[in-house]
């Protein structure tokens, strides 16, 4: 175009004037066999701007206001590039190669096919295939036909001997197709082929009535007339804008080195989509690679397993504006492991999804189908977007890892296969989810489906988990952190490594199983379930919540402990934590058991923790409690039927009656809690309860009180007994009721009363210093400062009597007054000279201390006996009586005396161990040294004791309290079903089954403890009479009876060792066991024989260790842990 010389013409495809070379030509008449498209030929219309006789010469400013006012167009490239658009037949190819191009009534180019091979190709080559937005007909019709683009087309001479069943269109050029208008087989429908090597670039095409519709940038490849498929080595097939509309054909093939898609693809059945060199044949069914042979092994995987860029080139890219939708959808990259991107919406309305690649697959968009979505890589996938089926399942597998921040949602399975697993905190998997609209519900109703995880080094799973059926967790190391996690069944498993789970919420219907050779860790995780079943070495739950609902067993064998501090672990059945020689750390946690409850570790720490058994709760600890350690004193407890709060102190012990209703009550409001909420009526009706109990506890066991005193002397007790202190251990479990005594013989408000107590009191104080070996004179000074200052300060402080105080006013005298005892009574050490040099003895201060707190607290806190027995009677009527006073009071006035005779056999008796130190002293040290030995003879089973008093609290309340008074005056707070027991103990339990004796004509059941004795010296010989061993009656141990019964049952020794003896099926094998092996020792069986008559066997074979009786009755049998060590080490 010159600078003056140019042409102004209309256009009728852009409808408006346009400027152009004045060389451009006029619209003519097609000639011969190559007809442009009616597009192409009339994109020039050269109908002059004026239409007279006038030069066409425009002057510069003459068309810059032309231009301004809007009567100029200037064309974009787009629009010169439309110019160039045909379909040309290729002049080089075989004649009867070359298709006829004409055009149609209505202007649109009209192809007539070559006649078909004997197999029904027909082909057909070019050197141009560009179709317009008008569109192209192929004539596959022998006879005129209606078409729906064209209207009539005449009939395609090249036919006579049929139509084709294949059209296959072979494009030979160098620039890519671009078909931007529908292609229509007129005639009998037919597959189309369109193949280009040098790409195609789609964007509003179509085919219309065609059963196979492929798009290919491979060569065809032909035998005998027949298409056996493609040959790809290069190009790339492009779908942008309006996209492929194949709704009128069948099936649609891509098949590419690459395809990008910009725009949706429809077709009727199925989309395929096949990429990278490789030979595949005409269905698209099967495909063999062949490029480069190390294409797979070159490292793409390198790049990919770090994130790419978003511009990283892939086989197959499907854009935000791309989408493919038909019945079924499968993409296959065959290639140099570009990978798969979707971005858009790949989805099957009626079928399955399937994406098979050999490098990476990235699903930032989505992925849907009806029935199942299947997605194969060999590289690693990254699922960032939605996959959904609405009732198939969902297959993902990958060779490296698949990174899961975004949804699976399945009404099928969903199956994750791969080395790594990791998905986020925003991923959601869900598996059997129900199509109901949005949102989707969880299927309950039909057949439960799946959600399995499996790598073979680490899955971590922190999003949303759920499934109507089963989750099944697997992997080297498993983590799910976090997560919320919901199904029937749910399992974690870690092959190698441990488990993590914490601040996650797990529930499961039936069952969650945790199952790791390492540690598993669920620190302040919400796991709840109808049973949580867990293998590992050990747990680390702090603040954790277990909830094992249901009824089945809730076992923990661990070899390295268990951490639940400040965590909760409950179980609606029987539970069992077994720590094999470890620590047990339960601060400030709670252990609650629907059922029976058993503890067996090395130590326990249990400060501030509850452990709670609505049944019967049993306690193996053997070295500490409260991680204290108390020499040996662990292998001596053994307490069962406990409920409420176990503790290393007296406080624990002798508050049993009452912490038992608390525990209970707290257990129940535990329950409506979960179940219906905090603020449930029921549940605030029983806060109240448990409130109101806790008062009458702080009233009865407060300082001052009896049960109060019984505290101080047990707690001292153990302490000194820890320390070695066996002197101390005798003195400070007698003072306090010697104190007490003082304080009832001289409580008269009197002159002579008051210097009576004093004088009393030094006395005693004086005693207490001499005997453990103190400075009598400190002790004496001590006992009189402290009761002296806690009047003074009771006064001074509150203007009020001791017995006024509360428990708190009480709790700050005594600590006054017992430091104002221990002072004077380390002046009073160092002005006598009987400390050294250094300014008195913090030992004998720090013993001055103690005394003084016990006078000052024994002598003057005591409580209102009229308001307690009152308290009381209505306590016990709404816990034991349903209501009914009257048995309330016989049982109250009768517990009252029972504790009368207890405490006063238990001074009297203490004071005789005192007066007699060193048989005492040499009793104490023997039973320290003889651990086991002692609680074989001391150990005391009180269920028989327990059924005869749950007897006689519903026939006869008065032996009840009687029964129950004894008990604890004498021991100072209701026996746990195991004691170890002294002289007072076996003597007491002695007494009490003349109580019993009572109820035999009544009951005719008599407990089997009743009537053994034994000469053991458990502590000493003392005044009056001989220590009293306690022994079960071993005859009656193998014998199954029911409850009330006076036998005992092998239930207790079959359900301890149990798991030791796999092959035995019930206790009844496991006695018929015994007495087969006590009759006919194996061979190689060792003998042994203790100084008490007891025969022991051990079979190193088998590792069983047996005992029976002097009269060979069986004792027990079970498995020892050190073997042949523990055999060597019995005497």
């Amino acid at each position: 175009m010159n600078k003056n010389h140019y042409k102004v013409i209309f256009s009728r495809v852009l409808n408006r004037f346009i400027v152009v070379s004045e060389l451009a030509k006029t619209q003519g008449k097609a000639t011969g066999e190559n007809l442009e498209s009616a597009e192409t030929k009339t994109m020039l219309n050269s109908t002059a701007l004026w239409a007279y006789p006038v030069a066409c010469l425009l002057k510069p400013i003459h068309f810059s206001l032309m231009v301004a006012l809007g009567f100029v167009y200037l064309a974009p490239n787009s629009a010169q590039a439309d110019v160039d658009m045909a379909i040309r037949a290729d002049k080089s190819a075989p004649g009867h190669q070359q298709p006829t191009v004409l055009q149609t009534a209505n202007g649109l180019p009209q192809v007539n096919i070559q006649m078909p091979s004997a197999g029904g190709v027909s082909r057909n080559q070019y050197s141009q295939f560009d179709v317009a937005e008008k569109g192209a007909v192929l004539n596959n019709a022998r006879k005129a036909t209606q078409s729906q683009m064209a209207g009539w087309v005449q009939g395609n001479p090249n036919l006579a001997r049929g139509e084709a069943k294949v059209i296959l269109n072979e494009v030979n050029s160098a620039n890519p197709s671009r078909l931007k208008g529908y292609v229509e087989v007129a005639g009998k429908k037919a597959d189309v082929v369109i193949a280009n090597p040098s790409g195609i670039h789609c964007e509003g095409c179509g085919v219309i009535n065609a059963g196979r519709t492929t798009m290919t940038t491979g060569n065809a490849r032909l035998e005998n007339g027949e298409l056996k498929g493609f040959d790809v080595n290069k190009g790339k097939v492009t779908v942008a804008g309006k996209g492929m509309d194949n709704s009128q054909s069948d099936y649609t093939d891509i098949i590419a080195e690459k395809v990008k898609i910009d725009g949706g693809v429809w077709s009727k059945k199925g989309i395929k989509v096949t990429t990278g060199k490789n030979r595949v044949n005409r269905t698209n069914d099967s495909v063999v690679y062949v490029g480069d042979k190390n294409r797979g092994e070159t490292d793409r995987t390198s790049k990919s397993q770090a994130h790419r860029q978003d511009d990283q080139s892939y086989a197959v890219d499907v854009s935000q504006l791309g989408g493919m939708y038909a019945e079924r959808i499968h993409l296959v990259d065959h290639g140099n492991g570009l990978g798969v991107r979707n971005a858009g919406h790949i989805g099957a309305s009626a079928g399955n999804v399937q994406i098979d690649s050999q490098g990476r697959i990235v699903n930032s968009g989505t992925i849907s189908s009806r029935q199942h979505t299947q997605i194969h890589t060999q590289s690693d996938l990254i699922q960032k977007g939605n996959v959904e089926t609405a009732q198939g399942d969902v297959d993902i597998h990958a060779k490296s890892k698949i990174e899961q921040t975004g949804s699976t949602i399945a009404g099928g399975h969903i199956r994750y296969r791969a080395t790594l697993v990791e998905a986020s905190t925003s991923s959601i998997l869900a598996a059997g989810i129900e199509e109901r609209g949005k949102p989707r519900e969880v299927n309950n109703t039909s057949s439960r489906k799946n959600l399995e995880i499996n790598a073979t080094q680490h899955t971590v799973a922190k999003g949303k988990n759920i499934a109507s059926g089963k989750i099944d967790i697997q992997a080297g190391k498993v983590e799910a952190s976090e997560s919320q996690t919901h199904g029937y069944d749910v399992r974690f498993v870690a092959r190698q490594n441990g488990i993590k789970v914490n601040r996650a919420t797990l529930t499961a219907e039936n069952e969650l199983a945790f199952h790791t050779p390492s540690t598993l860790s669920t620190e302040q995780a919400d796991l709840k379930a109808d049973w949580i079943n867990t293998t590992a070495q050990r747990i680390e739950n702090y603040g954790g919540r277990w909830a094992s609902q249901g009824e089945r067993d809730f076992t923990l064998n661990l070899e390295k402990g268990l951490n639940n501090e400040k965590g909760l672990m409950f179980a609606g059945g029987n539970m069992a934590l077994n720590q094999r020689g470890e620590f047990l750390n339960n601060a400030q946690g709670r252990l609650l058991s629907g059922k029976d409850l058993i503890i067996n570790a090395q130590s326990l720490d249990n400060q501030a923790g509850l452990v709670v058994a609505e049944g019967s709760a049993t306690l193996m600890i053997s070295q500490a409690i409260q991680n204290r350690k108390v020499s040996d004193v662990g292998s001596l407890i053994q307490a069962q039927n406990s409920l409420g709060e176990i503790a290393n102190n007296a406080i624990s012990i002798a508050t049993y009656e009452e912490r038992e209703k608390i525990n209970k009550l707290g257990l129940e409001k535990f329950k409506l809690e979960e179940k219906y909420g905090k603020n449930h009526p029921q549940a605030q009706q029983l806060g109240e309860q448990i409130n109101q109990i806790q008062e009458n506890i702080d009233r009865t066991y407060g300082i001052g009180s009896p049960n109060g005193m019984a505290i101080g002397a047990v707690t001292a007790a153990l302490q000194a007994a820890a320390q070695n202190d066996t002197n101390g251990a005798i003195v400070a479990l007698a003072s306090p009721y010697l104190n007490k005594q003082i304080h009832d013989m001289t409580k008269e408000n009197t002159a002579k009363d008051k210097a009576t107590n004093l004088i009393a009191h030094a006395l005693l104080s004086a005693v207490e210093f001499q005997v453990t070996g103190k400075d009598p004179l400190t002790g004496a000074v001590a006992g009189v400062t402290g009761e002296a200052t806690a009047t003074i300060l009771t006064k001074a402080l509150y203007d009020k009597t001791p017995d006024q105080l509360t428990a708190s006013e009480k709790e700050n005298i005594s600590t006054l007054s017992q430091v104002a005892g221990g002072l004077a009574g380390a002046l009073t050490a160092k002005a006598n000279g009987s400390t050294d040099q250094q300014g008195g003895s913090f030992l004998t201060a720090t013993a001055g201390t103690d005394t003084a707190k016990r006078a000052a607290e024994n002598n003057f806190f005591d409580v209102d006996p009229h308001q307690e027995r009152l308290d009381d009677i209505k306590l016990f009527a709404k816990l034991y009586f349903n209501g009914d006073e009257e048995k309330a009071e016989a049982y109250y006035d009768a517990m009252q005396q029972g504790k009368s005779k207890g405490v006063k056999d238990n001074v009297v008796e203490t004071a005789e161990a005192i007066l007699n130190l060193d048989e005492t002293v040499k009793s104490l040290a023997y039973a320290i040294t003889h651990p086991n030995e002692v609680i074989e003879q001391v150990y005391v089973s009180m269920d028989e004791w327990n059924q005869q008093y749950e007897y006689a609290v519903k026939h006869d309340p008065a032996l009840a309290g009687e029964m129950q008074g004894y008990i604890l005056g004498n021991f100072g707070s209701t026996p746990v079903s195991g004691m170890v027991v002294g002289a007072a103990g076996a003597k007491l339990l002695q007494k009490s089954a003349g109580l019993v004796k009572k109820g035999v004509e009544k009951t005719g059941l008599l407990p089997n403890w009743a009537n053994a004795n034994s000469n053991l010296p458990i502590v000493g010989e003392v005044a009056g009479y001989s220590t009293t061993r306690v022994t079960i009656n071993d005859k009656n141990i193998w014998s199954e009876t029911k409850k009330f019964s006076s036998q005992e049952n092998a239930l207790s020794h079959w359900e301890k060792h149990k798991n030791e003896f796999p092959e035995l099926k019930n206790s009844d094998d496991y006695l018929n066991y015994v007495h087969d092996f006590i009759k006919n020792p194996p061979e190689g069986t060792l003998i042994k024989e203790r100084t008490n008559g007891d025969k022991l066997f051990y079979y190193p074979e088998k590792n069983t260790f047996i005992s029976i009786n002097k009269d060979g009755v069986p004792k027990t049998m079970f498995k020892p842990e050190a073997g042949i060590n523990y055999w060597e080490k019995q005497k």
